[in-house]
């Protein structure tokens, strides 16, 4: 299932560059280390915090996400959603319209499905409103990148795209 959604997410945008990947991981610095090596910007990431019964721990656990070198933040799964719809239908340099508003939510809801029911974590560089992505901080070189990275207790994947001016 994983790399079908990789193979799809991968040949449905026409322009720019989309970095697409899912893993499973044994200890938090895996994800840390791959991150890194597959992002120049990108620096680190506290570790989500899951308690013993598979749930997420309390929200006064897990909201504070902001540290020194940390340019993700934290979102929920609609935000998640409607970011990967975003960046799936318009060029982020222009907004060029690229695919139908229909056609890649239907994308980004097949990125989240492969997380199942697991308690997922949900990152993104950046700030969205219902009308468009606000401001970032790039992990890439490029001019304007935007993805979003899904945490799960042993699962992590994110879809990336990189756009040039």
């Amino acid at each position: 299932m994983f790399s079908t959604v990789v193979n799809t997410l991968e040949s449905c945008r026409s322009c720019g560059k989309v970095h697409c990947y899912f893993g499973g991981y044994d200890e938090w610095p895996d994800v840390i280390n791959h991150l890194q090596r597959k992002f120049k910007y990108f620096t680190t990431l506290p570790q989500p915090i899951f308690n013993n019964n598979n749930d997420t721990a309390s929200d006064d656990e897990n909201e504070d996400y902001t540290e020194d070198g940390n340019e993700l933040e934290l979102i929920d799964q609609q935000i998640a959603i409607k970011i990967i719809q975003t960046i799936y239908s318009y060029d982020l340099a222009y907004r060029v319209v690229l695919k139908s508003s229909q056609r890649s939510l239907s994308l980004a809801q097949s990125f989240v499905e492969c997380f199942g029911d697991k308690i997922t974590f949900f990152y993104t560089n950046g700030y969205f409103n219902e009308l468009k992505l606000q401001s970032s901080t790039n992990i890439t070189e490029a001019t304007f990148d935007r993805g979003v990275l899904a945490v799960s207790e042993n699962t992590f994947g994110y879809v990336w795209i990189e756009d040039e001016d």
